[in-house]
């Protein structure tokens, strides 16, 4: 691993004690703690400076059918929706990761690519997803820099979390990297994404690895717990793995994986 890269990841760099925060604030953000969401601290705070009685009877009254909801019902199980469909994966795995192959299973204008293991050809349900985003117009550090300052910022939402980022900027044979790992809850799951953004063939690109749980995973049924269970015990592997890939990324190489899913679906 180059000099440069090192800083990006060090030993214990996601701190349990903020996984454990995050997992408490994930659940309450997503119905299953009698606790006031994010949002709705933030409400009482601005009623306690200027207090409507209408609006904290209000408050107090959702608040009391969330507790009586949770202690007296169970959670049901909700599919994860995606915006993407599932045409089919290629039939020769593209890239191994972690010791998994990797098949195409969705690409979109030659810029973005999804990957998936044999097994989870089903977008709804797949666990291990690696994506591959290409930035043409991203020429230089600064703009890889400022282009994963723009999707970071999509995590700055009540329910999502930045457990660490770290830039390494060029040095002596090193052309400079971002990295970050975020985690994401939805209705019926919770993400982990570890993001990689790195310069190759004189553009950007972001190398991306998605963990994803479901309400029905680990003993409780919890996602939230779960990813936080998993990434305490796996993030800094998975992290150090994604810094290690290696892959070759030119325009050649993704026209060739778009044909190639062209083909399957033909």
């Amino acid at each position: 691993m180059p000099d440069g890269r090192c800083a990006l990841v060090r030993n214990g760099y996601l701190p349990e004690r903020e996984v454990r925060s995050w997992v408490r604030r994930a659940e309450r953000d997503q119905g299953r703690r009698p606790e006031p969401t994010t949002q709705e601290q933030e409400r009482i705070a601005a009623l306690c400076r200027n207090p409507s009685f209408e609006e904290r009877d209000n408050m107090q009254k959702t608040l009391h059918r969330r507790r009586l909801i949770i202690a007296g019902s169970a959670a049901t199980c909700l599919a994860k929706l995606v915006c993407v469909k599932a045409l089919g994966q290629t039939n020769e795995p593209v890239l191994r990761f972690r010791g998994r192959d990797y098949f195409l299973l969705q690409e979109k204008n030659e810029t973005l690519f999804y990957f998936t293991p044999s097994d989870q050809s089903n977008m709804q349900t797949r666990t291990d997803m690696f994506s591959i985003v290409a930035y043409p117009d991203v020429k230089n550090y600064e703009q890889l820099q400022a282009q994963k300052n723009q999707v970071l910022a999509t995590y700055h939402a009540p329910g999502s979390v930045i457990f660490n980022q770290k830039d390494a900027p060029p040095s002596s044979g090193f052309g400079g990297e971002c990295f970050f790992v975020t985690g994401k809850g939805g209705d019926g799951y919770t993400d982990a994404y570890f993001a990689r953004f790195t310069l190759a063939s004189g553009i950007g690109y972001a190398l991306i690895y998605t963990r994803s749980f479901y309400e029905h995973s680990g003993a409780d049924g919890n996602s939230a717990s779960a990813l936080g269970k998993w990434i305490n015990a796996h993030g800094s592997d998975v992290a150090k793995s994604l810094l290690d890939f290696t892959i070759v990324l030119n325009a050649a190489v993704l026209q060739s994986w778009a044909h190639s899913l062209e083909r399957n679906a033909g």
